[in-house]
């Protein structure tokens, strides 16, 4: 079931931004952000209702999120996300995506970390893929001013809670 569902996110995304790999990443990336939302989730009602408490568990799906979150704005700056289509269809599909990944990390958490390593490896075959099809142009062209760069990006300290 697991391939399936992989295979079919693949499959829609692939057909629909063939030709076009910037929305494609952005969406990509969009997705990749929901395993992590879906674990905090399910991970806070656990602690809620007292069945386990991971505190250890929750800083690094955060972490995990957060780094997400960076190739996201990444895409975005890239002009990924232009087009409102390719916005409205990324939010679409998280939405289903994440209440999936919430169904299937209470029934098997091993199963929902499966699903998200499946999709991660996907996303990673995609960029190394892209980055050696199109690596001599890549090179020529300028890095957008608008990049978010993480180091000026708030820096969470995952030990202390903090932020500088």
């Amino acid at each position: 079931m697991i391939k399936l569902l992989l295979d079919i996110l693949v499959f829609v995304i692939n057909t629909i931004y063939r030709g076009r790999p910037y929305p494609r990443f952005y969406v990509l990336e969009t997705v990749e952000r929901v395993p992590y939302f879906s674990y905090l989730s399910i991970s806070h009602l656990y602690g809620t209702l007292g069945f386990c408490r991971r505190a250890d568990g929750l800083k690094v799906d955060f972490a995990e999120s957060w780094n997400e979150l960076h190739h996201l704005l990444m895409m975005e700056s890239l002009e990924g996300s232009q087009l409102s289509g390719d916005r409205i269809l990324a939010r679409t599909t998280v939405l289903l995506y994440y209440w999936i990944i919430v169904a299937l990390y209470i029934v098997s958490p091993g199963s929902a970390y499966h699903f998200m390593e499946l999709v991660e490896s996907h996303a990673y075959n995609s960029y190394q893929k892209f980055l050696t099809e199109y690596e001599t142009e890549l090179k020529l062209e300028p890095t957008p001013a608008n990049l978010p760069r993480k180091q000026t990006l708030v820096t969470l300290d995952l030990r202390t809670g903090t932020t500088w």
